[in-house]
């Protein structure tokens, strides 16, 4: 599908496909997964659409950081269109992020540029925090926040975008901020919801973990499914992809995207679509309610 647009695509575009597939050749034996989500991930951070995406299909740590970090060396070494990718590490997990999205991503957050709603899964009923609402978790998401713009900074080139306490890095070792989490009582789950773009994060902490599943799997969720497609050569029929997806309790949304945080959401993620539109053509909301009883943070 993705060849068709080279077609049509302009110079910049078509370097950007290539070096997309060149990655992805060379990591078809070291990281096993499906293909369309790994094509995905990887185009969804090169045109930043997306900050960070977890990297959960591929084997374990520590044979996972070392085989991406060294995939993806080899990638940039045939093409600059990589370079602003790097690997990061917390803890047992590990993510492939965009430098320079990321520093954007954390200096909005920071300056209420753009609004993340916070969930507390450790009261009953489930609520949603208000800005000035004291919240021991939040206020952790808050810190760790303020950690990773010590060290991914808006304004800077790709080259200089880790902050110099980090200069000694080499840019294919990974990024390993798992020093932030030390001590922290904030679950990587609640974490993940903000690092990974999501408008909403359901908090809770480590010791409430159990308890939490337990308050959410009582909840019928609403499922919002972002749906993107990719320009096609003329005549051909759109393709569409899932770009990514979150659950809110239906309770919370029942003015669906009319929602005034879900409808800002969905004007951001069109906004950054325009930046590519030789590559994107269209983005799509889908929804549907599922009661399953089987939830896992």
């Amino acid at each position: 599908m993705a060849t068709e647009v080279l077609d049509k695509a302009s110079p910049r575009d078509g370097l950007l496909f290539s070096s997309i597939f060149l990655f992805r050749s060379y990591c078809s034996d070291g990281i096993r997964g499906s293909n369309r989500s790994w094509f995905m991930d990887i185009l969804a951070l090169c045109t930043r659409l997306r900050p960070a995406v977890l990297v959960d299909y591929g084997g374990i740590m520590p044979k996972l950081q070392e085989n991406l970090s060294s995939l993806l060396l080899l990638a940039k070494k045939q093409s600059s269109t990589l370079h602003h990718l790097r690997v990061m590490i917390l803890d047992d997990m590990v993510y492939i992020v965009n430098v320079e999205e990321l520093a954007e991503h954390v200096f909005l957050s920071l300056s209420s540029g753009q609004k993340l709603i916070l969930v507390d899964l450790e009261q009953w009923p489930l609520k949603i925090l208000s800005p000035t609402e004291a919240n021991d978790i939040a206020s952790q998401l808050f810190s760790i926040q303020k950690l990773f713009s010590t060290v991914f900074r808006v304004g800077v080139d790709k080259e200089s975008c880790i902050k110099e306490k980090h200069s000694a890095i080499q840019i294919a070792d990974p990024i390993d901020l798992s020093s932030f989490l030390h001590d922290a009582r904030i679950t990587l789950p609640s974490l993940n919801g903000w690092l990974l773009g999501y408008p909403i994060t359901y908090l809770f902490s480590k010791e409430y973990a159990e308890k939490a599943t337990l308050h959410l799997s009582t909840k019928s969720l609403r499922i919002f499914k972002i749906m993107v497609s990719r320009q096609q050569a003329s005549g051909s029929q759109l393709y569409e992809t899932e770009l990514m997806s979150f659950t809110v309790p239906c309770d919370m949304s029942q003015r669906l995207d009319k929602e005034p945080w879900i409808a800002a959401f969905l004007s951001r993620i069109s906004e950054k679509l325009k930046r590519y539109k030789q590559i994107w053509a269209s983005m799509q909301l889908e929804m549907e309610v599922t009661s399953d009883q089987l939830v896992v943070l």
